[in-house]
């Protein structure tokens, strides 16, 4: 499904997307190991022409680390790897890795076809809800930065209230009283 859905991405906006699972990175970081595989494969090479982007995910480290062209880069919505990444870092590291790429590749691909300006239906009819088993409305996009409601009330900073003079019952006068 992941790859009909980044087929069609690539058709709709010419932006190449692959993903890679590894068991291991062995003893290399997963950005270390994710560079040198793209260098290798000439996928998410800062130096290509070609708008790439490679995302490595190691089930050893439970984590994640995407390589892009500045190519994909310049024509990518503002923060967009960083929130993919975000929405994935949860899942993965609960070992969830099929809804770490859904949910991370769902938040990627909303973004550019509101960016591109193409339906998301287009693309993946059967787009089905992280968690649910409910189909969402594809008019419905998931905004790069979105984030959770807050929990918590904001809290409102400001003067303290200035304190009333008690006020004097009706008859009675008020005497000055020396300090």
């Amino acid at each position: 499904r992941l790859d009909n859905l980044l087929q069609k991405l690539k058709e709709k906006s010419k932006i190449e997307f692959y993903v890679v699972t590894v068991d291991t990175t062995g003893e290399q970081q997963i950005s270390q190991f994710s560079q040198q595989l793209a260098r290798d494969w000439n996928i998410g090479v800062k130096t290509s022409r070609t708008k790439t982007l490679l995302l490595v995910v190691s089930v050893a480290s439970k984590s994640s680390f995407t390589q892009f062209s500045r190519a994909a880069q310049i024509a990518l919505p503002e923060g967009l790897v960083g929130e993919m990444s975000y929405r994935m870092q949860g899942p993965l590291a609960d070992g969830r890795f099929t809804e770490a790429l859904d949910s991370g590749i769902h938040v990627f691909v909303s973004a550019v076809a509101e960016k591109f300006a193409f339906n998301l239906a287009d693309l993946d009819p059967s787009t089905v809800a992280i968690g649910t088993s409910e189909v969402t409305d594809s008019s419905q996009s998931i905004l790069a930065g979105a984030t959770k409601p807050q929990k918590t009330r904001p809290r409102t900073v400001g003067d303290a209230p200035k304190p009333q003079p008690e006020a004097t019952p009706p008859g009675e006068e008020t005497k000055p009283t020396e300090t």
